[in-house]
C-alpha cells in the first residue's frame, strides 16, 4: 500500500529530525510530503516511532493511504509525480 505523509512542524530541529525519519521509510515528493510504499506492519512501526520527534500540542502528522483506484484517479500539475515502486530501480 502508498502512504503519503504530510506534515507540518513549527521547530526546526524538530523538522529536521521528522524529514530524516522519514526518509528511512519512503521517498520525498516536496518539502512536507512524503511517499511510502509499505505493508502494515512498516506503517505501524512508522507511526509508533514519530511521538518522541514531535510535539503534539503544535505538530501535525496526517498519513494517507492510497489503494490503486486512489491513485489512478489522482490528478497532477508540475513536475512532481508519485512514483511506481515497480519502475524504480536501485543501484
Amino acid at each position: 500500500m502508498i502512504y503519503l505523509v504530510a506534515y507540518d512542524i513549527s521547530n526546526p530541529k524538530r523538522l529536521k529530525k521528522f524529514a530524516a525519519y522519514c526518509e528511512r521509510f519512503g521517498i520525498r515528493l516536496q518539502k512536507s510530503v512524503f511517499q511510502l510504499d509499505c505493508s502494515k506492519e512498516i506503517i505501524e512501526k512508522f507511526v509508533t516511532g514519530f511521538p518522541s520527534i514531535i510535539n503534539k500540542k503544535v505538530d501535525s502528522i496526517v498519513l494517507y493511504p492510497l489503494c490503486e483506484d486512489c491513485r489512478r484517479l489522482s490528478r497532477l500539475q508540475g513536475p512532481n509525480d508519485l512514483i511506481n515502486p515497480e519502475e524504480v530501480i536501485i543501484l
